[in-house]
């Protein structure tokens, strides 16, 4: 079991280097920049399994304090070096140990469909997000390949030879991930369990219309009280 982890750890730690080039594109910008305009300007906000901080960046940007909550080091620190977050954790997004009810803003981007406890993330978000605050959810779209990807990238405005590099790299990490036996839950599952989680959690799912076709964004507010 250690052995695994070690070298799932440097999986992730490989995963880091190519993260930015691979998706940091118009479509994950276009999706993260809808996300702020319809949750608003939060002062408060914690990204789970925040990566290279892609989704915490138009807050951070726009003043708020981002708390990116990840188990790689390697991609905390890129979040921290290119600014878009504000400070780190190193923890698991399934049992942060951070308060409880103190985030106008909680993110949860593309990470349920790699963690081996989904429903315990979920759990996780009702318990940090403060009471009318929002909670933001984005799973790969059911059925999505790494073909409907690169269309995606090529029709809006990424480079031809900067999105075939990238489905190239694509292509790698997902070999790498099966060889260091990295978790991956179908979307539609995903999806199926969202659902049904957060209406045990009260957390009313709304489907952002107009988003790409590889991307699934779920946003919900949290009851008052």
């Amino acid at each position: 079991m250690m052995a695994l982890r070690k070298v799932q750890g440097t999986f992730w730690s490989f995963y880091a280097q190519l993260y930015d080039f691979i998706w940091d594109s118009p479509v994950t910008r276009h999706v993260s920049a809808h996300i702020a305009k319809v949750v608003g300007t939060p002062e408060n906000v914690v990204d789970l399994v925040c990566g290279t901080g892609l989704f915490s960046r138009p807050f951070t940007r726009s003043g708020a304090h981002t708390l990116g909550v990840d188990t790689s080091s390697t991609m905390l620190h890129r979040a921290v070096r290119t600014g878009r977050i504000s400070e780190p954790q190193k923890a698991n997004a399934a049992a942060t140990g951070l308060p409880t009810g103190k985030y106008e803003l909680v993110l949860c981007a593309n990470v349920l469909h790699r963690h081996p406890e989904p429903e315990a993330v979920i759990a996780e978000t009702r318990r940090l997000v403060k009471p009318g605050g929002h909670v933001v959810w984005v799973v790969p779209s059911p059925g999505m390949t790494r073909r409907q990807v690169l269309v995606t990238d090529l029709n809006t405005g990424r480079p031809w030879a900067s999105s075939l590099t990238a489905h190239l790299a694509r292509t790698a990490v997902t070999l790498l991930a099966a060889l260091s036996r990295v978790q991956r839950t179908s979307s539609s599952a995903v999806l199926n369990g969202l659902h049904a989680t957060a209406a045990k959690q009260r957390l009313p799912i709304e489907t952002a219309p107009g988003m790409s076709q590889t991307q699934s964004v779920m946003i919900s507010r949290a009851p008052d009280k």
